[in-house]
């Protein structure tokens, strides 16, 4: 994303990778927080998708990147933890990618959208496991 907001350079960008096996669920909730409500931009996640409500969790990895565009400290979850994110999801079931549904805004919980980020594998080298705010 930084090589194409910079125009193809390798240095400099707004964007800041954050890698799983660096930083924990804390510190992506707070980069969420603070890139939607002081920036008004999203942040970029890769997960398991399996992991997902809208897709089937048939117990394998679909590695698919979100765009966290909400969240909301206050909602009180049906499995007793706190908060939701709002993400947007370019898979669609019309194309056959495996999601479940088309286009829209989607909801998980917190706990459920860490677990999906925390379950793709970390590398550095490959550029697996984390976010973009």
């Amino acid at each position: 994303m930084d090589w194409e907001e910079t125009g193809h350079s390798s240095t400099g960008g707004f964007y800041i990778v954050a890698w799983t096996g660096v930083y924990g669920e804390g510190n992506f909730h707070s980069d969420v927080s603070s890139d939607i409500y002081y920036n008004n931009v999203p942040v970029v996640a890769e997960v398991n998708a399996r992991l997902l409500p809208n897709w089937d969790n048939n117990g394998g990895r679909t590695l698919h990147f979100v765009t966290v565009i909400g969240y909301d400290d206050n909602v009180h979850n049906s499995d007793g933890t706190y908060g939701i994110y709002y993400y947007t999801d370019t898979c669609g079931n019309a194309t056959g990618c495996g999601s479940n549904s088309n286009a829209g805004i989607h909801q998980a919980t917190q706990s459920q959208m860490w677990k999906a980020i925390a379950n793709v594998p970390y590398s550095q080298s490959t550029g697996d496991g984390g976010w973009v705010w």
